[in-house]
């Protein structure tokens, strides 16, 4: 086999990976802007903790960081350099803002700190940026939710802050038959969905706003579409396959409900899309939209927890070497 090679010169992208990246890190605060509002207008003490969780966040990743640039320094190599490239051109303060926008206001500071532990630890387990083969964050936060499962319960402050013993993911996958109602509990509507008028972790209520900055995203070129389009689509289809077939249940409110509940749309954009454990390939990308957007509609019906979003992501996570070499 032979290799054809073009003349120089040759055009360098001006996308480089620290742009990329610093557009993805502004559309994330502007979510957790969006929580420190909500969480002020529920009362000032959750408006301050939304601010101090992920500033612990930030402290504790860029820390972990730092130990590993320590721990790799060299005699003789210019261990200030060091520092300074180990905690910003690792990016894991992307990881520890996403991390802390998956968990809910009233959780507990430790947890904080040792999901970031895990997410940064599994990532340099695998060499560092660009080498994992799970999202970092997701790891973290299934490690703390399995670990530390009464950390995640409401606390009786924020049940008499939101006056409800519940957020509303878990009171509506707890209602009947879970994850098959067309039937919001309490007085919310499709317009608290949309706005993210409700309590649950911090980035994820927010599906209109998390909507429109992942197409800015798309248009930037910052993400890929692929994977969240077929993600979404996938689980929209499924659940409107599903609709059909149960009597009482309105099928297009149903299929409604299950893309504004829960994570769904911050996985979609944020999450599934991560470029270093997602396949290379368009068609692997959208395959994993499909497999993982499937298995999200099955977890949240037949799984024993209330959410299946990360579980099928790092699922696929984990397909996405075998997809590569088989495409």
């Amino acid at each position: 086999m032979s290799l054809k090679m073009n003349d120089a010169p040759y055009q360098r992208s001006p996308r480089t990976t620290f742009r990329i990246m610093m557009e993805l890190t502004a559309a994330l605060l502007i979510v957790w802007l969006a929580a420190v509002i909500y969480n002020f207008t529920l009362d000032a003490e959750f408006g301050v903790k939304a601010i101090l969780l992920m500033v612990v966040a930030l402290v504790a990743t860029a820390a972990i960081d730092a130990v590993v640039a320590l721990i790799k320094h060299k005699k003789g190599g210019d261990l200030k350099k060091e520092l300074i490239d180990g905690v910003v051109k690792n990016y894991s303060y992307v990881t520890a803002i996403i991390f802390t926008l998956c968990c809910p206001v009233y959780v507990s500071y430790y947890v904080i700190i040792i999901g970031c532990l895990a997410a940064t630890g599994i990532k340099h387990c695998f060499g560092g940026f660009g080498k994992n083969i799970f999202n970092p964050a997701i790891i973290g936060r299934i490690v703390v939710g399995l670990a530390f499962t009464d950390a995640f319960s409401p606390t009786d402050a924020f049940k008499s802050a939101i006056k409800t013993g519940a957020t509303l993911t878990t009171q509506y996958s707890g209602q009947g038959v879970k994850w098959l109602s067309d039937v919001l509990p309490g007085k919310f509507n499709l317009g608290n969905l949309l706005i993210g008028n409700y309590a649950g972790s911090l980035g994820e209520t927010f599906t209109l706003l998390i909507l429109v900055l992942g197409i800015v995203l798309m248009v930037r070129k910052v993400i890929n579409w692929r994977s969240s389009v077929f993600y979404l689509g996938t689980v929209a289809i499924t659940s409107l396959f599903i609709g059909f077939f149960i009597e009482d249940l309105n099928p297009f409110t149903y299929m409604t409900y299950h893309l504004c509940l829960g994570g769904l749309m911050f996985g979609a954009i944020f999450m599934i899309t991560d470029p270093v454990t997602s396949p290379t390939s368009p068609f692997g990308k959208a395959l994993i939209g499909v497999i993982a957007g499937f298995m999200t509609v099955v977890i949240r019906i037949a799984g024993a927890y209330p959410e299946g979003v990360m579980f099928s992501i790092a699922f696929v996570n984990l397909l996405s070497p075998v997809i590569d070499k088989l495409v």
